[in-house]
């Protein structure tokens, strides 16, 4: 006769320890069980001048958990503490590039094929904090140059700036690779339109982009003035 061992666990509990990451108050440990989905408690810690987005999973992290997120078994350590922290923004705008991204909160990067570059122009939209602007460049034979950043967190507002310089292509914004702004009216503008757009909830990359629709070589768009917006506060 073979006999199995039979494994029971001394404790079916593991914790949520919170840490106000810059801000202040406390947080009492929340107790988990495994095999239990249960949502996080609601953030009660303050920060002045800031808005909690959400938890990370390390003190300089981007946020993996939403408020009040469902988890479940985020270890598999009975007693262990998995350690949370709080994600903050700054109320009113956080800039990502203004003038040639050189004021930028973001790392960008741009596409291999005509990469986006910086020029100084004394008809950049906004004069008051340097005169170069984020530009497309030249494209042909139906290319696309892009640039992107990653770890925009919403819900928030996407405010921007551009100028055309393109009679065949599209200037398009996407939010996770989904068009949430597209304008490819056939016509070059020297004048600066300004848009926003809206930004879900949730922790997106977004990309600013150029289409060329013919096989003419042209110019694209140039960007300048563009905010990342946090108008009022996130809801707990």
């Amino acid at each position: 006769m073979t006999l199995y061992a039979v494994w029971t666990r001394m404790s079916n509990n593991w914790y949520i320890q919170f840490h106000a990451n810059g801000g202040s108050g406390t947080m009492a440990n929340e107790t988990f069980q495994f095999g239990v989905s249960k949502a996080i408690s609601a953030n009660s810690f303050t920060r002045s001048g800031y808005t909690f987005v959400g938890w990370a999973a390390g003190p300089s992290g981007s946020v993996k958990w939403e408020s009040r997120e469902s988890v479940r078994d985020l270890t598999t350590i009975a007693e262990a503490k998995v350690h949370l922290y709080a994600v903050w923004f700054p109320n009113g705008y956080a800039e990502t590039f203004h003038d040639g991204f050189e004021c930028s909160q973001n790392t960008w990067t741009t596409s291999s094929y005509s990469p986006w570059t910086f020029e100084t122009t004394s008809t950049a939209y906004d004069t008051d904090h340097g005169s170069d602007i984020a530009s497309s460049g030249q494209l042909s034979g139906f290319n696309t140059s892009w640039v992107q950043t990653t770890g925009i967190v919403g819900p928030c507002t996407l405010r921007f700036h551009y100028r055309k310089d393109f009679a065949n292509g599209t200037f398009s914004v996407l939010c996770d690779g989904m068009s949430v702004f597209s304008d490819s009216t056939a016509a070059r503008s020297s004048t600066w339109i300004g848009k926003e757009v809206s930004i879900p909830s949730g922790t997106h990359t977004i990309r600013v982009q150029f289409t060329q629709t013919s096989g003419t070589a042209y110019n694209g768009v140039d960007v300048d003035n563009l905010y990342i917006v946090y108008d009022t506060e996130v809801t707990q």
